[in-house]
């Protein structure tokens, strides 16, 4: 609060009712000037943020990202599900890059990495 008062910042009454700036008119629900800027804005804020990350990462990536996650090691790798991880390989996402014999030995894999690693 001193800073802002250092600086000539006016501080909002968070407790007030929220008046539109625009429309010079009070909202006819009652809503705080807390509510506004911790719902209100934050949620726009989210929803953008959102927008951008779709826009991004066409749906591909976003699916490996969250076939990925079961190699997650937080909680003693509490999200490790063998078949997440075999269908990163079983799927379009590298279909050149290994053999059926690959794919098989590859799906003997993920329960060697649980024995050694996970437990």
């Amino acid at each position: 609060m001193m800073l802002c008062e250092k600086n000539g910042i006016i501080v909002p009454d968070m407790s007030a009712l929220y008046m539109d700036e625009f429309l010079y008119v009070r909202q006819s629900d009652d809503i705080s000037v807390k509510h506004h800027y911790h719902y209100d804005v934050f949620n726009y804020a989210i929803d953008f943020q959102l927008e951008e990350l779709q826009y991004r990462f066409n749906d591909h990536a976003v699916e490996l990202l969250r076939l990925s996650s079961s190699l997650e090691p937080k909680n003693n790798f509490g999200l490790f599900d063998k078949e997440q991880i075999c269908t990163i390989f079983n799927s379009n996402f590298y279909p050149a890059d290994f053999s059926q014999q690959d794919m098989y030995h590859l799906q003997l894999q993920p329960d060697h990495y649980k024995i050694d690693v996970v437990i």
